[in-house]
């Protein structure tokens, strides 16, 4: 027997707010280049929220039903109504779902495997040729009834997806760990705490990771091989030396000229007792000295 009331909400929620957190991941590694929660609106009709990654604009709706097993395709054909405003609008649909839609996904398939709606319509079994021409007298878009070429278009571009709760969870937690130090159950409160508290707002990976980094407690994770972190640290060091020589008095100043290279090392905490060096060489390029880092990262 499945949840009810009050503890199936929270259920709900907390399956909600996971995969939420893992697709606000893509943004802070910087696959994706915003979210917005609950557009207002026809945009937001029918999803949690819309993703802009450099493919597509994703319209991701969320549902945990673990008390009622599989999807029927007619019961999961009930939640694509809402969200044809997106599909006209050429985006795409992730439907993701604690219990799975196996029909609805095998239609969804078979759209994205044809070439043309007649050969679409030949691959499609009775029941779900059955099915598409009862729903399509129902499918409207601002008012216009959704023709058969226009319903097998839609339907190429929604995506079923079926994660168990414990699927959804597991990703959550390795996936901060791999870009947080921190205590993770704390990281991911505060994120869905920001993510709630701008709801209907444009986020971007540069806000989320700032945000969370103001987290007592909480600090980026160096990845092994991150050379772009190496280097920025590198650029910062030389702005402070920089700041320090440009602040001496003049007369302490050496009247040669500046050295034509300079090392700057810069230590980290790895399983290794090798240090990487960047040495900087004229036309200040960074090179690194030492190679030998880890395969996973470390604290």
């Amino acid at each position: 027997m499945g949840l009810s009331g009050g503890a199936a909400d929270k259920a709900g929620n907390r399956y909600e707010d996971w995969w939420t957190a893992l697709r606000a991941a893509e943004l802070v590694r910087g696959r994706a280049s915003s979210i917005r929660l609950e557009p207002p609106g026809p945009a937001g009709a029918g999803i949690e929220f819309q993703l802009e990654e450099p493919d597509a604009t994703w319209c991701e709706q969320v549902k945990d039903v673990p008390s009622k097993g599989a999807w029927t395709l007619t019961a999961a054909g009930k939640l694509l109504p809402p969200v044809l405003g997106h599909l006209a609008e050429g985006k795409k649909v992730r439907l993701v779902l604690s219990t799975g839609a196996p029909e609805l996904d095998d239609v969804a398939k078979r759209a994205r495997a044809a070439q043309t709606l007649a050969e679409f319509e030949t691959i499609i079994t009775q029941i779900q040729a059955s099915w598409l021409q009862s729903a399509l007298a129902g499918w409207k878009v601002d008012g216009a009834a959704v023709d058969r070429e226009a319903g097998w278009r839609y339907l190429q571009a929604v995506h079923v997806e079926h994660y168990s709760p414990e699927a959804v969870r597991r990703p959550v937690v390795t996936t901060y760990e791999s870009l947080f130090v921190g205590d993770l159950e704390v990281i991911v409160k505060q994120l869905s705490g920001y993510l709630d508290e701008h709801v209907h707002q444009r986020l971007t990976g540069s806000q989320i990771r700032s945000h969370l980094l103001t987290v007592p407690g909480v600090r980026p994770r160096l990845l092994a091989g991150d050379t772009g972190t190496l280097a920025a640290l590198a650029g910062t060091v030389e702005r402070l030396v920089r700041g320090a020589h440009g602040s001496q008095p003049a007369a302490a100043r050496p009247q040669s000229s500046p050295p034509t290279s300079a090392t700057i090392r810069i230590s980290f905490r790895y399983s290794t007792t090798q240090t990487p060096t960047y040495e900087k060489t004229p036309p200040w390029r960074y090179e690194r000295s030492s190679t030998s880092f880890p395969s996973k990262p470390m604290n």
